[in-house]
């Protein structure tokens, strides 16, 4: 601008020049006429400089703009590349979860396959030792059977021998009651026996009860570990296979990045050399320029060593060189504030392909908003925010980091309130951060009390509001959901894709949190 008003003032000295032209009535005829005809010669040469200068002025322009538009596909083309590269990481990352799952299973069913072999190891020590007492018992019953059976022989004999003495006429009473009481002793022992065998039959009964059960309760066991076994297997086939698709997945990833890091390299190579290449046509445009106005330099010394001319010839002249001036003008200005434009441009997509992180909705194109001329972007893992107002850019660095806790995005309260246009006092004695409007215009005019330890938020008019996330002291600072804070003075909130304007929108894809001060 500073040049384009060197030049309009040259042009207006040489104007004046022109208007306050006089005829030199003390030289002859001859030589006057001759010398305007000289004049003119040169002043007409000099406006068809001017005009052929005017004409390069316009080609450069066009040059410009056509590489402005390569430089804009050039950077379509590296943000497409970089989402590429992107894609892959989350690929990568997916894969790996996955097999980090079926790990944990292979976990799961070989501490299951463990504690059925267990059950069945203690099953199987437990049957022996029943097996080994029901054997034993066996040998008991059938070691009582046999002496039953004697006992029974022993019986019958002394039954026999009680008859036949009977049957003689001398008999001992004696040895006949001795007889007698032989055989009751025999009889009662002979039931003594019988009833030890049967209480034993019933024990052996059941022990083969149990052990049948013991069987059954087994072979179920060892169902359960095949499966297990068989699912084992497959998780460590499909393991497998996860290792192997990861292994390709890696070795193409690295193929391909390298090769995308060629292309995004290339690329930004390409558009440091049309930057150049720009600054060498706007150093071409400032010469042409320059020449112009030497040439309109000298008219103005031709113009004022001679003092001579025709008026008509000389205000056709002023209106020509003023046209010119003012095309001149414009288009340098044109070209000025395109290249003022290209170049913040350019540092707003390098930011947003090396660093990622969000500057502005207006800066990423996603979704405009006329309606607020400020507004903030906190960002999770960082310890700044930037402050977008009237198109400017300023960063504001913290102590601390943002971060997510029960899906909300925790930020420190002060600088919550700042971006909202609040002011924040602390209460020690009650534990309480008391939020107040001062300055945004859309929101009620109130107060806030929000509860330290507890999250309970209660304002000016009685009202109370419950956070679902507590606040949480980090490093001194107190952290809090905004959104929480925001709808307790009526805000509006949502996600960055819904097309609505609100106070306090989420985007997902950057892990962002955009503050918008005066809209409600």
């Amino acid at each position: 601008m500073k040049r384009i008003g060197n030049r309009v003032l040259a042009i207006g000295m040489i104007l004046a020049s022109i208007i306050n032209i006089t005829p030199m009535s003390h030289i002859y005829a001859s030589s006057e006429k001759s010398l305007q005809n000289a004049n003119k010669i040169e002043a007409e040469m000099i406006c068809s400089n001017v005009e052929n200068l005017e004409k390069e002025i316009t080609d450069l322009q066009e040059k410009i703009k056509n590489l402005n538009k390569d430089k804009e596909i050039n950077k379509d083309q590296i943000k497409k590349l970089q989402e590429k590269l992107d894609s892959y990481k989350n690929k990568e990352d997916n894969f790996l979860e996955d097999k980090k799952c079926l790990e944990d299973q292979l976990l799961e069913k070989e501490r299951v396959i463990k504690g059925l072999e267990e059950k069945i190891c203690a099953l199987e020590s437990k049957d022996k030792k029943q097996i080994a007492e029901l054997e034993q018992l066996r040998d008991e019953v059938k070691k009582l059977q046999e002496e039953s059976e004697k006992l029974k022989e022993e019986l019958s004999s002394a039954k026999w021998e009680l008859e036949a003495k009977g049957e003689k006429a001398e008999v001992n009473e004696e040895s006949f009651k001795e007889t007698r009481e032989k055989i009751g002793q025999l009889e009662k022992e002979i039931k003594e026996k019988d009833q030890n065998i049967e209480l034993k039959e019933e024990k052996i009964k059941k022990i083969e009860d149990t052990l049948k059960a013991k069987e059954e309760r087994l072979e179920k066991l060892k169902d359960q570990v095949d499966k297990a076994k068989e699912d084992k297997e497959n998780s460590c086939e499909k393991v497998k296979s996860l290792e192997e698709e990861l292994t390709e997945l890696r070795s193409k990833a690295e193929k391909d990045k390298k090769e995308l890091q060629e292309q995004i390299k290339s690329l930004e190579d390409k558009i440091e050399q049309q930057t150049k290449e720009f600054e060498n046509l706007q150093n071409d445009l400032d010469k042409k320029i320059e020449e112009c106005n030497k040439k309109i330099s000298e008219l103005e010394k031709y113009l004022k060593k001679n003092k001579t001319g025709e008026k008509e010839k000389a205000i056709n002249d002023k209106e020509k060189l003023e046209k010119t001036l003012d095309n001149l003008k414009k288009k340098q200005a044109e070209i000025e504030t395109k290249h003022d434009k290209d170049v913040e441009e350019k540092i707003t997509n390098k930011e947003v392909v090396d660093t990622k992180e969000v500057i502005s909705k207006r800066e990423d194109n996603i979704k405009p908003c006329s309606k607020s001329d400020e507004f903030s972007v906190f960002q999770v893992g960082k310890d700044y925010y930037n402050v977008i107002k009237d198109g400017k850019k300023t960063t504001v660095y913290m102590d601390v980091k943002a971060y997510i806790q029960d899906d909300h995005i925790m930020l420190p309260i002060r600088y919550t309130a700042y971006t909202l246009g609040f002011n924040v006092e602390y209460d020690d004695n009650k534990r309480e951060a008391i939020f107040s409007n001062k300055e945004n215009i859309v929101l009620p005019k109130k107060t806030l009390r929000l509860n330290i330890d507890t999250g309970v938020m209660k304002d000016s008019d009685g009202n109370i509001y419950h956070s679902d996330t507590k606040p949480v002291i980090i490093n001194g600072r107190v952290h809090a959901s905004i959104s929480n804070i925001a709808k307790a003075f009526n805000a509006t909130c949502g996600d960055i894709k819904d097309g609505k304007d609100q106070s306090i929108e989420w985007d997902n894809n950057k892990k962002a949190v955009y503050v918008f001060k005066n809209i409600k």
